[in-house]
């Protein structure tokens, strides 16, 4: 586990063959991954949208959601606690939430939850924050004070 490195050779040769990506999809990593470049052991400064550094725990259930290799979103305990980051665009936002669903499109089985519970965005109430209406596009529900997506609400 930790960092991963390359020679600059073997950098350019993975580089040649790999195929061009739409690196403007969404793309989820559990910040256990190794290719998560932050978190303890590293480093690298990750700051929230007002510029503070993010305290990224390396725990099961939290993730970075990238756009363009850029971390967009951090999210803890499978989605419950959401941060938008520095940087990201409100576009970037509303798209990057959309994979809070890849937990409910597992197997049963291996689902690390049974819903997707959402209660604070940036700190604050999720219901209270332009969140909430991206989450609601995308088949989240009301309930108490925080917005929750069911396998049911998946296509």
């Amino acid at each position: 586990s930790g960092v991963q490195f390359a020679l600059t050779p073997a950098l350019e040769m993975l580089t040649a063959a790999a195929p061009e990506k739409n690196l403007s999809v969404p793309v989820m990593l559990s910040v256990l991954d190794p290719a998560v470049p932050f978190g303890s052991g590293v480093y690298l400064f990750l700051p929230d949208s007002t510029g503070n550094a993010v305290a990224l725990v390396r725990q099961p259930g939290n993730h970075l959601i990238f756009i363009e290799a850029r971390p967009i979103i951090y999210a803890e305990n499978y989605g419950a606690r959401l941060q938008s980051l520095g940087g990201a665009t409100t576009e970037q936002l509303a798209s990057a939430l959309v994979c809070l669903r890849q937990f409910l499109q597992l197997p049963e089985p291996l689902r690390p939850r049974k819903r997707i519970e959402v209660e604070t965005w940036n700190g604050a109430p999720v219901l209270s924050t332009p969140a909430a209406a991206w989450l609601l596009q995308h088949g989240f529900e009301k309930e108490a004070e925080k917005l929750v997506l069911w396998p049911s609400q998946l296509p």
